[in-house]
Order: C-alpha cells, then structure tokens, then sequence
C-alpha cells in the first residue's frame, strides 16, 4: 500500500485562502479596538458621573449634619422654654394658693 502524499505546491485557491484570512483577523482586530476605544470612553464617563455622585452625596451628608446640629439646637431650647414653663406654672400655682 502506497502512502498518502502531500503536493508542497501553492495554489491560487491558497493564496486566496490566506488573504481572505488575514482580512478576517484585520477587521476583527479593528472591531474590537473600536469597541474597547468607546468601552473605555463610556467608563470614563462613568467615572466622571461616579466622582459628581460622590461629591453630591458628601454634600448632603454635610447639610444632614448641620441639620441634626440645628434640630439638637432647638431640641435643647424647646426642654428650656418647657422648664422654664414649668417655673412658672408653680410659681401662679403658689400665687393663687397665697391668695385664697
């Protein structure tokens, strides 16, 4: 039995073989730079729209603050006003009781 033999010649067929080929992997590898140049666009965005969200919500963490400072504030000057109430609420209590 005879081996099978392989011609070691280059062909039209195979030159076309291989242009076509190389223009495949040519615009496949210029697709996916495109994609990768606008992915890498997009998180810059992102990055972008990220740093405005956390320099917004530091803000509102600072406004909160200065608004629970502020309820505090008038919590400790409500108790006062009703204490102070309170006073003189016993003090009327012992000037009506004193006039009687």
């Amino acid at each position: 039995m005879t081996s099978p033999k392989l011609p070691w010649e280059i062909s039209l067929g195979n030159i076309l073989t291989i242009v076509v080929l190389g223009v495949g992997v040519a615009m496949a590898f210029s697709t996916v730079d495109a994609r990768t140049l606008a992915n890498v666009e997009k998180i810059a965005g992102v990055s972008v729209s990220v740093l405005e969200i956390r320099r917004e919500k530091d803000a509102m963490e600072a406004r909160l603050r200065a608004v629970e400072a502020r309820s505090a504030r008038d919590d400790e000057r409500m108790a006062n006003i009703l204490t102070l109430l309170a006073r003189i609420d016993q003090r009327l209590d012992r000037i009506e009781r004193s006039g009687q």
